[in-house]
């Protein structure tokens, strides 16, 4: 009989492996997930390596962020992951929201930042 504790590495690896593909896809990086998140880098660094997996509220915003299935997210291995997320559409839709949310975190982290009246900020 398999205990629940037996059957968590498998769904943290999936969770792993899941998150490291949408990032590579979407060419994204932990401080990417990190700030549009808000959750801290070790965290976004345990989800990626397999030691934890995310709470309701943080799969939940991965999920809305990629446009997939929470549930799938966490237990799916990639290959079935892919075919629910393997449209054209799809792809071009996230993407282009994932790079305008990304462009405002970091931008918006930007404003926050002082530079020294000598120096020259070319756009």
């Amino acid at each position: 009989m398999s205990t629940s504790a037996d059957t968590l590495p498998a769904v943290q690896s999936h969770f792993a492996d899941n998150l490291e593909r949408l990032l590579g896809l979407h060419r994204l990086r932990a401080e990417d997930v990190h700030a549009l998140l808000g959750v801290s880098m070790t965290t976004v660094s345990n989800w990626r390596n397999g030691h934890k997996t995310p709470g309701l509220e943080s799969a939940a915003k991965l999920a809305e962020l990629f446009e997939v299935n929470a549930v799938d997210l966490v237990y799916l291995p990639f290959p079935e992951l892919l075919d629910e997320i393997a449209s054209p559409e799809r792809f071009e839709r996230v993407e282009k929201k994932l790079q305008r949310k990304v462009a405002v975190v970091w931008l918006g982290g930007l404003r926050t930042t002082s530079v020294p009246s000598d120096k020259k900020v070319e756009a």
